[in-house]
């Protein structure tokens, strides 16, 4: 998938739910970047858990001061069509989103920008 990614595209960066002690931190939407590269390859390490040599670098578009949580949105989103299992969704690591799930984040991503 990362083949199809070109410069000037525009990616949300979803974060996997977490446990931080007794605490689980909520799967989020961390904002909207656009792609500042040709996709390419690194083995250099940026995550745990993983490698991740296909990359491209990204340039910030909308990045609010907290994330917004994901699973409220699920209902809202066509591109999730099972929404009880909606993490096979998201498990291929990228998703081609209809203009109409684009209009939705990216909405919710200014709202909360500004309201914070």
């Amino acid at each position: 998938m990362v083949r199809r990614v070109r410069k000037g595209d525009l990616a949300f960066i979803y974060v996997m739910s977490e446990k931080r002690g007794d605490e689980v931190i909520p799967p989020r939407i961390a904002g909207l970047f656009e792609v500042a590269s040709e996709p390419f390859k690194s083995s250099e390490p940026v995550f745990r858990g993983g490698t991740y040599p296909n990359r491209v670098r990204l340039r910030p578009v909308i990045v609010p001061k907290r994330p917004v949580e994901f699973k409220p949105l699920i209902p809202r989103l066509s591109f999730i069509k099972n929404k009880r299992f909606w993490t096979g969704h998201l498990r291929s690591g990228m998703a081609k989103l209809p203009e109409g799930d684009y209009v939705i984040l990216r909405g919710i991503l200014t709202d909360s920008s500004l309201m914070q």
